[in-house]
Order: C-alpha cells, then sequence, then structure tokens
C-alpha cells in the first residue's frame, strides 16, 4: 500500500488530480501543508516501509512507479 503525502507541486499534483491516481484502489492521498512531496511504502499492518521524496519526479515517472509497485 502507498500512501502520498503532498502539497503544491505541479507534478504530483497532476498525478493525483487526473485519472492516474483513480487506477490505484490502494493508493491513499492524504494533503499536508509545508511539506515536500513524498511517497510512502506501507505493509499489510500500515507499518512503513519505504518512504520516497517524489520532489523532483515527473508525472510519468510516477506512474510508472506506482504501476510497476502495484502489479
Amino acid at each position: 500500500k502507498y500512501l502520498v503525502l503532498t502539497h503544491i507541486f505541479v507534478h504530483p499534483a497532476a498525478f493525483i488530480r487526473g485519472d492516474m491516481s483513480k487506477k490505484f484502489s490502494n493508493l491513499k492521498i492524504k494533503f499536508v501543508r509545508g511539506i515536500t512531496p513524498i511517497l510512502k511504502l506501507l505493509d499489510d499492518k500500515h507499518n512503513v516501509v519505504d518512504e520516497l521524496n517524489i520532489q523532483k519526479w515527473d508525472t510519468d515517472t510516477i506512474q510508472v512507479f506506482t504501476t510497476a509497485a502495484f502489479s
């Protein structure tokens, strides 16, 4: 499972607001002001396994990563 935390960054926002994020049923989006966008990988018990800074990722990179991770 993944949790995306973001603020006002262009590429993560485009991924979240577009149709791309709707393809992943176990993707949870949380908006938190004042932090850089991060992608958290959670295990089945909702413990954080990995945390990635996606501030410099473009929309395609986010889509490719989430597609690979959820398949």
